[in-house]
């Protein structure tokens, strides 16, 4: 018999958290919530973002090229909403630089834009300490977990490298899945545009 709510129950969001990207012409600004980035491999491949498999990936065998992104959480100002942020390499050098002197980035005040006019515009992020004194941090978000849940994957099919450093700045994470559901952050093939926030 089903069981019916009037609450939405703790658990049911878990790990359903929005993936953002920044769009054309966008700036997001937050506070960092997780203590570290979760970086893998991803492919744009057959109208979907997926990760890059270790073994037996089908589109590196297509010859298609694997990008490096970074994942994680962030309050966002102005809405005030919890995101799993995406970025690519370079701009998250700031966070790992951040990491590297205050050994986390959780209450990082971040500020990433994609600079110019162009949809592939190169992407910028500065990352500062953030004044928590007026607000409260959610707890930090279950990544893997909610990448799992995004891209419809089991969790499985996720495994740490044997030569990762689990007190680096930057934890790598290997995707391993043969066959890989289409993302529904990706919509038409591409990410959604956040507005400017004032």
């Amino acid at each position: 018999m089903p069981t019916i709510y009037n609450r939405i129950p703790a658990d049911a969001t878990k790990y359903s958290l929005h993936l953002l990207r920044c769009g054309q012409a966008a700036t997001i600004r937050g506070i960092v919530t997780s203590a570290n980035i979760v970086g893998l491999h991803t492919h744009y491949f057959g109208g979907r973002t997926t990760p890059c498999q270790d073994t037996e990936c089908k589109p590196c065998a297509q010859g298609f090229s694997a990008r490096w992104h970074a994942y994680f959480g962030v309050w966002t100002a102005g809405k005030s909403r919890h995101v799993l942020l995406e970025l690519t390499a370079t701009p998250s050098l700031a966070l790992q630089n951040y990491h590297d002197l205050h050994g986390t980035i959780r209450g990082a005040e971040i500020e990433v834009k994609r600079l110019g006019r162009r949809q592939n515009g190169r992407v910028q992020c500065t990352a500062t300490p953030a004044d928590l004194s007026k607000i409260i941090l959610p707890p930090e978000p279950t990544i893997l977990p909610a990448l799992a849940t995004l891209w419809s994957i089991p969790l499985s099919a996720f495994h740490f490298p044997a030569e990762s450093d689990e007190e680096s700045s930057v934890t790598t994470i290997i995707g391993r899945c043969a066959d890989l559901a289409k993302n529904p952050a990706d919509g038409n093939g591409h990410a959604a545009e956040e507005p400017q926030h004032q």
